[in-house]
């Protein structure tokens, strides 16, 4: 374990026996690698150590979504923030070595959004992507009409030109596909 507290390590390694791992498997030869990720050299040793054959975890200094993310790139087997029991991180390796890989729902939810998202039309103006978050706010026709000198009539026929651009077809629409986009939460 790289990078972790000594009582972190026993209470991991004890776990781990619980579970019927042997010792060895976190001392002699490392078949599972735990590394704290607090700096650039662990996030080095991370890539270097995931595509060897063994079980290389991630731990997380701070649960991040940018730290998921790069920790799976590089190809670890398992990933966990610092303050995880060692319980939790254990039941993360035992998976992890099955081929599977155990997140925080929050964190599953989010990396499946930012999987379906797609990348905004070439057409798509800085104009148009804030009547999408004002849309998105709650913010009605008539507002947007008065926040950009529009008479009502036009602020609804750029909004039809908007979802044209989008393909939907209407204001419910567009803010999942905005979202879809990354241009509002």
């Amino acid at each position: 374990m790289v990078g972790c507290s000594a009582p972190y390590r026993e209470a991991v390694a004890r776990r781990l026996m619980e579970r019927g791992l042997s010792k060895s498997t976190v001392d002699d030869e490392p078949q599972v690698i735990l590394i704290q990720c607090d700096s650039e050299e662990h996030w080095r040793r991370l890539a270097v150590e995931s595509k060897r054959d063994s079980v290389t975890v991630a731990v997380l200094p701070t649960a991040i979504m940018e730290n998921y993310i790069r920790a799976l790139v590089v190809g670890a087997s398992g990933v966990v923030p610092a303050d995880t029991s060692s319980g939790m991180v254990a039941t993360v390796i035992e998976s992890a070595s099955h081929g599977e890989v155990v997140l925080p729902r929050a964190t599953a939810c989010s990396l499946a959004v930012r999987a379906q998202r797609t990348e905004p039309p070439s057409s798509l103006t800085a104009s148009d992507a804030e009547v999408l978050k004002a849309l998105a706010s709650g913010t009605t026709i008539v507002e947007i009409a008065k926040k950009h000198f529009f008479s009502e009539r036009t602020a609804r026929r750029r909004l039809h030109t908007l979802y044209g651009k989008l393909g939907v077809r209407n204001s419910a629409e567009a803010i999942a596909a905005a979202a879809r986009m990354g241009i509002v939460e």
